[in-house]
């Protein structure tokens, strides 16, 4: 979320902030990006330009940049919640989490009840091997979900359901994950994941189902076609199971997954030698 001013400035520094933020309202992060420059340049002091920025290093994936302009909003104004909600991202990104959950800390000194920072603390627990801390911010981050869009609480589920199915509980993983889909049937991931803790049980049924609705949503889904193929197989469709696996390796090798689609290959290789004892 961008942030706006909350300080009467020039009128040079105003018009250059104002466009940034239009252009990030427009997701045109090059122009949000060059925008905010401009600002900081008429006006070093302003916080809120360096955590927008920062915002949109973080949408175009440029981390440590996104970590040095949140530092500099923070420098600035400690007050600036949207600098540790984004720094702690870029961190996350780069593989830091606990530096990730430092900031996420920090944010829930100053707002208690943001329920972004309880997912994305439970994001990085969730990486550090931690599924039932990640599951008690899951928790919290749907209980304060009151501002959020129904994406952001189909994530919230999804993961909570990912964090069930780390422990093995799958009853649990279903319920959350069909809760996802609730709350976005445009939610593909949550689809695919369902589908993954349906054919873990076994129950390949529902297990198609979904891998089905996965690719309605997504045809370039690899690893849709490859799990539908599998559980095809298990349902002794052999026919569907081999063209799935064959539209597997093809995407997995438009896509440059080279080690995907040898996996894929050697896969085929083996259900084939398999059905061929069978037959014979």
């Amino acid at each position: 979320m961008a942030c706006s001013l909350a300080e009467t400035i020039d009128p040079r520094t105003a018009s250059a902030f104002q466009l940034g933020l239009v252009a990030a309202e427009q997701k045109d992060y090059g122009q949000t990006i060059a925008q905010f420059t401009q600002a900081i340049e008429e006006s070093d002091h302003l916080a809120a330009a360096y955590s927008n920025r920062c915002l949109a290093y973080l949408q175009t994936k440029h981390f440590q940049a996104a970590i040095e302009d949140c530092s500099q909003a923070i420098d600035r104004d400690r007050s600036q919640t949207e600098a540790y909600l984004n720094r702690g991202m870029a961190h996350h990104h780069l593989g830091d989490y606990s530096a990730a959950i430092k900031d996420v800390n920090r944010l829930l000194k100053l707002d208690p009840k943001d329920f972004r920072a309880y997912f994305n603390r439970g994001l990085a627990q969730a990486e550090l091997g931690k599924p039932e801390l990640a599951l008690e911010d899951y928790a919290k981050a749907i209980e304060y979900r009151k501002n959020a869009q129904y994406d952001e609480i189909s994530a919230i589920y999804m993961e909570t359901g990912l964090s069930h199915f780390e422990l093995k509980d799958f009853d649990r993983a279903i319920e959350n994950l069909t809760q996802a889909i609730a709350w976005n049937k445009s939610n593909s991931q949550a689809y695919y994941n369902r589908g993954s803790v349906y054919s873990q049980q076994q129950n390949y049924a529902a297990a198609l189902q979904d891998f089905d609705q996965v690719l309605a949503l997504n045809e370039q889904n690899a690893e849709a076609y490859l799990n539908r193929g599998v559980v095809a197989y298990n349902l002794g469709q052999t026919a569907s199971a081999q063209q799935d696996l064959q539209q597997a390796a093809q995407t997995f090798w438009h896509q440059g997954q080279v080690d995907a689609y040898k996996r894929t290959i050697d896969l085929i290789a083996k259900f084939q030698q398999g059905h061929a004892s069978a037959m014979g």
